[in-house]
């Protein structure tokens, strides 16, 4: 299925900034539990 298919422009923007904003703080938190492994964040 195409992802053009689904809503406007504007849409397919939002939700590849949300994409985005989410894959950094995953790898703000691989990155920080790296740098201190007794802690769970």
């Amino acid at each position: 299925m195409n992802i053009l298919d689904f809503g406007s422009r504007q849409e397919n923007n939002i939700a590849s900034v949300k994409v985005g904003f989410l894959g950094r703080m995953i790898k703000n938190r691989l990155i920080a539990s790296h740098r201190s492994p007794g802690k769970m964040i």
